[in-house]
């Protein structure tokens, strides 16, 4: 299987010649996060959701020129499935921009991608509990801790979310950066773009109730609710307590293991 007949023709790009507040509107109208810049339809560059999220709301002369990134990886539309898979796994990322050797561009391919294909196959993995690829070290926030905070957690762990528990530790949420993005929160001390700053507490934008699963829930399970609901990451509860979390990153390597 090639990744042409999986990846997304139709995925969201932004010009080179646009601001960075436009690109930043198209972040949290698509929930994206990556997109791929275009220039004559060539691929020029990459922005990611966290970088254009730490820009200050107050530089409204930022072009998307002036902050373009350069793609840790490109794919081709002839690579192998897993091939391509590995090579995102081993860069931390879960979208690649897909080009021919014009450096015309032609989609993205991402974690999601692979997993919606794998989930369909008679693979051994799709019967694992995940109890075995579940991340158990586990970051949290408390429900009352400022936005603030949660950002800098954000950007030292490079995670795009993290489970809310309560002062007892009682599971009842989760806060992401489409959270944040949705809410009109940027940069490290999160100016808002729609209203003044009133010192927001993790219980005003997370989202509730949490999504999770049993340790003993089989791959292919816990791979379905992440696609069919476009989440990226289930939190694992065993007899309601927190125990783990895991991601299309856990899933993608748990198909590559056999």
């Amino acid at each position: 299987m090639k990744i042409a007949d999986l990846m997304d023709r139709k995925y969201p790009t932004v010009r080179l010649d646009v601001s960075a507040a436009y690109a930043r509107t198209m972040f949290r109208k698509f929930g994206v996060r990556v997109l791929p810049v275009i220039s004559n339809e060539r691929l020029v560059g990459i922005l990611s959701r966290i970088n254009i999220m730490n820009i200050t709301a107050t530089r409204s002369d930022l072009m998307v020129s002036d902050i373009v990134e350069t793609p840790l990886v490109t794919l081709y539309p002839d690579e192998d499935l897993f091939n391509a898979t590995k090579k995102l796994l081993e860069i931390d990322e879960w979208y690649a921009p897909v080009i021919n050797d014009k450096q015309i561009y032609l989609g993205v391919y991402g974690l999601e991608h692979f997993i919606g294909y794998m989930i369909n196959q008679d693979h051994p993995a799709n019967f694992q509990e995940i109890e075995k690829y579940m991340t158990r070290e586990i970051e949290v926030v408390y429900v009352d801790d400022p936005i603030s905070k949660v950002w800098r957690k954000m950007l030292t762990f490079r995670y795009a979310g993290f489970p809310v528990v309560t002062s007892k530790n009682k599971l009842i949420g989760i806060i992401t950066q489409i959270d944040l993005l949705k809410h009109g929160f940027t940069r490290l001390h999160l100016e808002s773009e729609s209203a003044p700053r009133r010192g927001p507490k993790v219980r005003d934008i997370m989202s509730t109730p949490p999504i999770t699963v049993s340790p003993k829930t089989i791959v292919k399970d816990a791979a379905k609710t992440m696609i069919d609901r476009n989440i990226g990451r289930l939190l694992v509860v065993d007899n309601k307590e927190l125990v783990g979390i895991i991601d299309r990153d856990d899933i993608s390597r748990a198909y590559l293991m056999f």
